[in-house]
């Protein structure tokens, strides 16, 4: 479990620097989302953010996630990928 957890880091770290300072400044934001309630929920968050690019995901848990993005980022993507996923970004 600690291998996936460190890989999942380790992916994160890389994919944050493949986007610094790619449109914009890059800026740490907590997402607040509607209609988590487990940790299924959770994971279903995680799948849904870690496929846009330009964002790396940070942390998820009940009714949040941090990211890292750059400032001008476009919060259309995030909203309609959680949509998609069956939750409301607040």
């Amino acid at each position: 479990m600690l291998t996936k957890k460190v890989e999942y880091h380790k992916m994160n770290l890389e994919k944050t620097d493949r986007y610094k300072n790619k449109g914009g400044i890059d800026m740490r934001k907590v997402l607040k989302i509607d209609g988590m309630g487990c940790e299924h929920c959770v994971k279903s968050v995680k799948e849904a953010l870690s496929t846009l690019e330009g964002l790396s995901l940070l942390e998820v848990k009940i009714g949040e996630a941090t990211v890292e993005m750059a400032e001008d980022y476009d919060m259309k993507k995030i909203q309609e990928a959680l949509d998609d996923a069956g939750y409301d970004l607040l």
